[in-house]
């Protein structure tokens, strides 16, 4: 799981990137709903803003050509 954050005029926001290679988890702690749970509860207790949530399921995290996680880089790249 890899989190961004991204600081723009000084609000504190954040993109969230999620990931996961099993796409039948059976005890649900590794699924990307588990990950949006745990990552925006984290960002409440924070005072972060979640501007966007970016996931690729069935992506090996040893593969970097993964569609959300480009997208998300490309988006980031433009503004920082």
């Amino acid at each position: 799981m890899l989190e961004l954050y991204l600081s723009k005029n000084r609000n504190n926001k954040c993109a969230l990137y999620l990931r996961t290679v099993i796409t039948d988890d059976i005890d649900g702690c590794n699924s990307l709903y588990a990950q949006l749970l745990g990552l925006t509860r984290y960002c409440c207790l924070k005072g972060w803003d979640c501007f966007e949530v970016y996931k690729d399921e069935g992506f090996s995290g040893d593969d970097l050509n993964r569609p959300a996680l480009k997208h998300m880089l490309s988006l980031l790249s433009k503004i920082t």
